[in-house]
Parts: structure tokens; C-alpha cells; sequence
């Protein structure tokens, strides 16, 4: 059976719902109203999907001027506790390769650092944001009031003015989000509906 890019996004909205009821909801980011050329591409790794109870275990960045790629944060975190085998199984991160890592504690500001002040560009804010603010909450640390972008709500967005080939080819990207192997790869693909989508838009207000 051949899946749509629409079927992908509500399957993507019907799975993020879920995530809604268990996350503490802690909303103190801003949605962007613009695209930007100039943008941090944002996604993590964690023990589970809820902000708070669950922890970051890997943190994947890609920050990039002008469209283009300038710069990688990749970094391993221990969350001082067990990782599910479950997770293992899914990002091959395991409870021993990050025994040497840094707590999220320690390397919140190297991360905030990188990001500058970026838009942050991630598909399915809720879930990422939340388990950012959750580190602010957790250890009583002032986090900034970051500007997200989110691809999946650009795909939406789209979809009513594209041909059938290019649907074709944002398919083939938001087929590749939902496997989400690696974080970096995950960056990379992101990007790619990022792009796609602004290209689309032709800098017109989101």
C-alpha cells in the first residue's frame, strides 16, 4: 500500500496527541512567523516521551547560514539512570557508552552556546521543547525563550500547492523522519523538509 504525505502527517499528529497527555506542557517557547535562512536544526534522543519523568540521552545540532551548513553539535548525555532496551534497541545507545557522558546539567549552556539566537527548526515542537524547558524546571536553571519552527506544520502547509512530483519527494523525506535511526540523520532529514518547504513558500509568513 502506498503511503501519502498526508497519511504520514496525520499518523505524526495522532502519535504527538499521545505524547500531549504525558508531557508536563511547559510551553515557553514562540513559533516563528517568518523562515529564516539562518537556523539551528534541533533533535534529541531520549529515555521515553515524557519531559521531566524521561531524560535526553544524545543531543544532535546542525546550525546553518544561508541554507548552508556551517556547523555540528553531536554530544552523548548520561542521564543517570537506566536506559530502556527497548531505546537500546531502537538508537544503539546504550547504558555503557554513556557512563563517560556529560549530565544534561553540564552541558545545557555548551548547547545553548551553539544555538546562539537561532530559530530552532525541529518537526514536532512539543515533544523537543518540552524536554528542553523540562532541564530548566528539573534543576532550576533560566533557559531563553527559543523561536521554533515546525516542519511538519510547513508540510501541512504545502501539500495544497505542490505537483504531484514534488509530493512525491516530501513523501520520501517525512517516510525517512518517521524512521528515525540516528539523530544526526534525523538532523539531516529535517533539513531537507525544511528546505524543501521554504523553497515552496518563497519566504511568504508561516
Amino acid at each position: 500500500m502506498v503511503t501519502t504525505a498526508e497519511q504520514l502527517l496525520n499518523e505524526n499528529e495522532r502519535k504527538i496527541r499521545g505524547v500531549r497527555n504525558l508531557s508536563t506542557k511547559v510551553r515557553k517557547y514562540h513559533m516563528a512567523k517568518e523562515l529564516s535562512g539562518d537556523y539551528i536544526v534541533l533533535n534529541f534522543e531520549t529515555t521515553g516521551l515524557r519531559p521531566g519523568a524521561d531524560r535526553i540521552i544524545r543531543i544532535g545540532a546542525i546550525k546553518y547560514r544561508n541554507y548552508e551548513e556551517v556547523d555540528i553539535y553531536n554530544s552523548l548525555i548520561n542521564p543517570s539512570r537506566h536506559i530502556p532496551i527497548e531505546v537500546t534497541r531502537r538508537t544503539q545507545i546504550t547504558n555503557y557508552l554513556v557512563e563517560g557522558a556529560p549530565c544534561i546539567e553540564c552541558e545545557i549552556d555548551n548547547l545553548i552556546s551553539f544555538m546562539e539566537d537561532l530559530p530552532v527548526v525541529t518537526h514536532n515542537p512539543s515533544i523537543h521543547m518540552n524536554f528542553f524547558y523540562a532541564i530548566g524546571q528539573m534543576d532550576n536553571l533560566s533557559l531563553p525563550t527559543l523561536n521554533v519552527i515546525d516542519t511538519a506544520r510547513l508540510a501541512r502547509k504545502v501539500l495544497a500547492v505542490i505537483s504531484n512530483q514534488e509530493r512525491e519527494e516530501l513523501t520520501s523525506y517525512l517516510q525517512s523522519e518517521c524512521i528515525r535511526e540516528d539523530v544526526m540523520c534525523t538532523c539531516n532529514t529535517i533539513n531537507h523538509i525544511y528546505q524543501f518547504c521554504a523553497k515552496q513558500l518563497n519566504g511568504r509568513m508561516i
